[in-house]
């Protein structure tokens, strides 16, 4: 059985008023400004990442440290090539929507619109895996803290 107000709305076109226009060219054009601040600072992460361990050993006594730096910028590689991942979404979701502006496309517009959730669904997951890390980290320390008396 269909519904009726399904139907009524497939059958009415979507009419896109200037306000909106302005207001999405506006939004494109933060996102732009976000997504190119996200790519600088996913270099300079890659970059910090790449030279970490090189850095480290310029320092003068370092004393007794354990010699797993270059761990670390392995870490921070890693994690720049994940938040390159909603970065990339985001420019994406901007130069396709001014573009679908400027030429009045609807195909554009919806392929920024499905940039645009990629972009909330991979910040949304990577959201709740860090709760749910923080949440067994927090579990694993009260358990060391029982266990050795502390």
């Amino acid at each position: 059985m269909e519904n009726p107000e399904l139907k009524s709305v497939e059958s009415e076109e979507l009419i896109i008023s200037n306000q909106t226009k302005t207001y999405w060219i506006e939004i494109s054009n933060w996102t732009m400004f976000f997504s190119i601040l996200g790519f600088v600072f996913v270099g300079l992460m890659m970059l910090f990442g790449l030279f970490f361990g090189s850095i480290l050993s310029l320092l003068p006594d370092t004393g007794n440290l354990p010699n797993g730096f270059g761990f670390v910028g392995i870490i921070y590689v890693i994690l720049a090539v994940v938040y390159l991942i909603p970065v990339y979404f985001l420019y994406q979701f901007s130069s396709k929507m001014k573009d679908s502006l400027r030429n009045n496309n609807t195909l554009l517009l919806t392929e920024s619109f499905k940039n645009l959730k990629s972009h909330f669904k991979f910040v949304g997951i990577m959201s709740i895996i860090g709760i749910v890390l923080y949440a067994v980290i927090f579990v694993i320390t009260i358990g060391f803290a029982a266990a050795f008396g502390a």
